[in-house]
């Protein structure tokens, strides 16, 4: 989940070479983004919630 979401955060950005890193400071700046890291035990709504916050870092960068 994690790899998948990193790289798809990284596509949507439309930005090849901003790096994508797991943390509790969600948001951008520079060249990195940083997403909250996904619970141990994912369910189905925790991963579309985590899912939302990456798609909109990556849109306003975009």
């Amino acid at each position: 989940f994690k790899q998948a979401l990193a790289t798809t955060t990284k596509a949507m950005s439309a930005d090849r070479d901003v790096e994508v890193g797991f943390g509790n400071d969600v948001g951008s700046d520079g060249e990195t983004i940083t997403l909250r890291p996904p619970p141990q035990q994912l369910d189905p709504v925790v991963a579309a919630r985590i899912r939302g916050e990456a798609d909109a870092v990556a849109l306003r960068r975009a």
